[in-house]
């Protein structure tokens, strides 16, 4: 595993790279959340996942329980938006949430992805 735009691993931790989040983000402090508005339409690429991650790394190892951020929420403006990204924010345990006229809906919490594996995979199961 490498780091590249679709995944890798969290490496050292550069802090000017994990303070991008941190900048964009909204401190939540009586929950230790660090929200991330989305606007209509924006990708959140893998690789910024793998920030926010490195982030969270970050905050555990150096910062004191009471003070780090905890938990990361991707907040989309858009419900289609925040489903497209679900499977990928929920595989690094960062939450998913889309506001609408009613508020604001946690997406990851009840989120169970059904595998379906490759038609080799499923021929070898057959036999």
């Amino acid at each position: 595993m490498g780091v590249d735009p679709i995944g890798g691993f969290i490496q050292g931790i550069d802090e000017d790279v994990i303070a991008e989040p941190r900048d964009r983000g909204i401190l939540i402090k009586e929950t230790r959340t660090l929200e991330i508005p989305i606007a209509p339409g924006i990708e959140v690429t893998q690789q910024d996942m793998r920030v926010a991650c490195g982030l969270r790394l970050y905050e555990r190892l150096h910062v004191p329980a009471g003070q780090r951020i905890e938990r990361v929420a991707y907040v989309f403006i858009e419900k289609a938006d925040a489903y497209a990204h679900l499977h990928e924010l929920w595989l690094r345990e960062l939450e998913c949430w889309y506001m609408d006229e009613t508020g604001r809906h946690r997406i990851d919490v009840d989120y169970h992805p059904t595998a379906n594996p490759p038609d080799w995979v499923k021929k070898l199961d057959a036999a």
